[in-house]
Formats: structure tokens, sequence, C-alpha cells
């Protein structure tokens, strides 16, 4: 043991040395940056210096950055990374926290978190992802395998999983993970002062530019690709202002959070997109039914809506993108006629569908179109995807991957609905439990009427937000023990 401490003391002026020559080599090329107005050069240096100290803070503080800055100004870093491919800064920061949690368990030598059943589902559906993309990898040429399919099976799956189980090996306080809601209702500032910027007066700052935007610009969009995904986040960030505003005694925050919830209603409606809209009554009807303490709450949020609309009908009417949405049937038919085909292609494909890539429903529906009722098959020939991403799932992987896939959400409602038992008074836990709650019952609702092959943030919120909650629950199902805080 005397030795040991002596080669360290023996080392440490060698190291202090090595990190001074690193400050001054890197504080020498920052100013050369800034000399020669290289303002990008100068941007990358910050931002690796940020990383690196972020590294060093520790794993929580990287998946708090990485849920803060995902739906805020990464798309800054993006829009100059897309230049290699597949690369950006969600996927570089998952990649990190991943590496760091195995380093961390290991040096340590933490006991290992027991998985809880959910865990199991996600790890089987994964498993069963991955080996049914193997022999698409051999049929398809790199560039466009990892483009397109690793990164449809990474970005979709493997990541919102992997954020549960990541966030599940940490340990949380109630005052971090308080801490981590107020950045993210600033984030749901921001994204809601984005939507209505966009919408009424066409600034697109926020617009991504390293990826294809599906949806026009009289549709919010804020960060992401399509309004979807953005009306999904802004229903979750509002279900989070909610769950700040039933736990403030202080009656000025009080006021301020009903603003901000208001706020991000009304960037859900301005997402025009009516899945997300049927996604937040869905949301806000569980937290009628489970939370009673919402009710009046609810109730001004209904009269602060209306008055919103009242406000925002006008110019709504005036682009005739309200009106174009609401009265539009096409989609309506095409996702019949979709999930009509997608139903067909499970039947003749039962057991591992028709392989996991991306497009593969475009790919196999001529041969499998088949129409519903009154609605012709031929409505489904100008889809990619069925539009319901749970046929979807059905469809790249069949029953092998569809029964876990299902079993996976089976097992997340029944493990917030015990961490709901939990009795603490004022209990962080039971709170962020009920309105996960909302959070899945909106995902899986949104999930009959998209697919989530575009989506880069919202799985990894909902997850993430899940894992939270039982991570500091002192009640935690599947016979773990309660975690200790940091």
């Amino acid at each position: 043991m005397t030795g040991k401490v002596d080669a360290i003391a023996a080392a440490a002026p060698f190291a202090g040395a090595f990190a001074f020559a690193i400050l001054l080599a890197t504080s020498l090329l920052f100013a050369l940056m800034l000399a020669s107005a290289n303002w990008a050069g100068a941007a990358a240096i910050l931002g690796g210096v940020a990383g690196i100290a972020l590294m060093l803070s520790g794993p929580r503080a990287l998946l708090a950055f990485w849920l803060v800055g995902s739906p805020t100004f990464f798309v800054f870093f993006n829009n100059y990374l897309h230049t290699i491919p597949v690369l950006t800064m969600e996927r570089v920061l998952f990649a990190t926290l991943v590496l760091l949690v195995i380093v961390r368990t290991v040096w340590r030598k933490l006991p290992a978190t027991r998985m809880d059943v959910a865990e199991k589902w996600m790890l089987a559906f994964l498993v069963v992802g991955l080996a049914l993309l193997v022999p698409v990898s051999m049929r398809k040429p790199a560039s466009e395998f990892l483009s397109r399919d690793a990164a449809l099976y990474v970005q979709a799956y493997m990541m919102p999983i992997g954020a549960y189980m990541l966030a599940r090996r940490l340990e949380w306080s109630e005052r971090e993970v308080a801490q981590l809601g107020v950045a993210l209702l600033i984030a749901g500032v921001v994204l809601s002062a984005s939507a209505m910027l966009q919408v009424f007066a066409g600034v697109t700052a926020l617009v991504p530019k390293y990826m294809a935007v599906i949806h026009s610009e009289d549709r919010a969009i804020g960060v992401f690709n399509n309004a979807t995904e953005f009306g999904m986040v802004m229903n979750a960030l509002l279900l989070l202002g909610l769950l700040f505003f039933v736990r403030a005694r202080d009656g000025l925050l009080r006021a301020t959070l009903l603003v901000y919830v208001a706020a991000t209603f009304a960037a859900v409606i301005l997402s025009t997109t009516r899945a997300t809209w049927v996604g937040l009554i869905v949301s806000l009807l569980v937290v009628f039914m489970i939370d009673k303490r919402s009710r009046p709450s609810l109730g001004w949020l209904a009269a602060s809506a209306s008055a919103v609309a009242i406000a925002a009908l006008p110019l709504l009417l005036e682009s005739g993108s309200l009106a174009r949405r609401v009265g539009d049937v096409e989609p309506i038919l095409n996702r019949i006629a979709g999930a009509a085909t997608a139903l067909n292609i499970v039947a003749h494909n039962p057991l591992f569908g028709v392989g996991f890539e991306r497009g593969a429903f475009g790919e196999n529906m001529p041969e499998y179109l088949t129409g519903f009722g009154g609605v012709a098959g031929n409505w489904a020939k100008a889809l990619g995807v069925p539009h319901d991403e749970h046929l979807n799932v059905a469809v790249l992987t069949g029953l092998s991957g569809f029964v876990p896939y299902v079993a996976m959400y089976v097992a997340l409602f029944a493990l917030l609905r015990s961490t709901r038992r939990d009795s603490r008074p004022d209990s962080l836990a039971r709170d962020l439990a009920i309105y996960s709650t909302a959070m899945l019952a909106s995902y899986v609702t949104n999930g009959l009427f998209v697919d989530f092959g575009s989506n880069i943030y919202i799985g990894i919120l909902m997850f993430a937000a899940i894992a939270l909650a039982r991570c500091l629950s002192s009640h935690i199902a599947g016979g773990d023990a309660p975690r200790r805080t940091a």
C-alpha cells in the first residue's frame, strides 16, 4: 500500500506539468481561432472543453446535459457535425454515457443494478431487432445500411431504451431531479417561443439544417424534423409544468407555471398535428383520473387555452394551415389502408416480419396492398410506413419482436403504478410517476397514428422520466433495494 502511495506522489508533478501543457496549447489554439475570425473552430474548442468538464463531472451531469441540450442548442452543433455521416451530439453523448457507466461500475466495483421486468423485455426486443439487422447489413452497401437501417435501430429504439437503463443505474437525489426538471422547463419556454416565432413571424433559426424537414414551415417543428415529434415533446413538457404546478405552494410561482402550461398547450396546437392533439387529450385525462390535486388547475388550463385559442384563431385562419389540417381526410384514408396492408404483411410473415430496415413497409406494400371497409388499398400506395408505430414494429420484426415490444409497455405501466403507491409525504417519486404515466399513455396513443422512425428526442425524454421516478421511489417493484441518493 505504501509503495502505491509513493508511486502516485512521484507521478503527481509530471501529471500536473502535462495538464498545464494541454491547457496552454488549448488556450493558444483558441486565441488563434479568435484572431483569425474562425468562429466555428472557436466554438468547437469551447464545446470540447465543456464536454471534458461534463465527463469529469460524472454521468449524471452528462445525462442531464443530453436531456436539456437535445431540444434546444444541440441543433447548432449538429448542423456542423452532419458532414460526418451518422454523427450527432445525441449519439456521441449516448455512446459516452454507456462507456462512463460501464467504467464507473467496474472501477468502483459497484454491485450491478438488478434488471427489472421492463428491462428484460427491452433487452429481448433489442436482441431480436439486432438479429434481424444482420441479414440487412449483408445485402446493402455499408454507407446506406449505417445511415438508414442501423440509424433507425439506434435512434428510434436503442437510445430511448438505453436512456431508461442508464438513468436507473445512476444515483439521484430529489434535489437533482428537481433541478433537471427546472432546466427542462426552461427548454419548454425556448421551444414554445420558437413555435410562435416560426408560425407567426417566419423565424426558423432553430429549424435543423443537418437533416431533411418533413413538414412545412406553417407547422411548428422547433429543433426537430417533423411537427409530430414537436407536439409530442411539448405535450411532455406541459405535463412537467403541471407536475411543478401541483407541487408549488407560492402563489406567484403557481401563476407563472400556469402561464407556462398555457404556452406549451398553445405550442402543441401550433404543431397542427391531430395525432398530438389526441395524445394531449389522453394525457390530461390520465392526470385528471389519477391526480385529484390537478383537477382545479386543469380547469384553469382549459380557460387559459380557450383564451389563447381565441386570440390566435384569426392568425391561424389567415394562414389557412389549421383549416387545412382539420378538414383534410386524405391522411385518415392513408392510415386506414396502411393499417390494413400492414396487418396483411404481418399475417403472411408472422414470426420475423419482413426485416428490420427503414422503408421495409413501403418496399413490401405493393405485394400485400389491402383495403378495409369502403377504403380502397390504393390509399396506402403513397406511404413509406403504415403511420402506426406499433404495426410498423410488427412489420419489421413479426411476433418475435412485437411480443416483447408490447410486454415492455405493459411492464412500464405496471412499474409506474407500483411507484405511485409511494406513501411518503410530498413524494417527488410518486408525483413524477403520475405524470410519467400520462407521458407514456400519450406516447403509446401517438404510436397508433404515427411511426417513431424520425424521432430524435421524445422517447429519450419519456423513458428517462420513468427511470427517474423509479430511482427515487422507495417501493421499487421486483425486489430492488431502495436506491442510495448522492
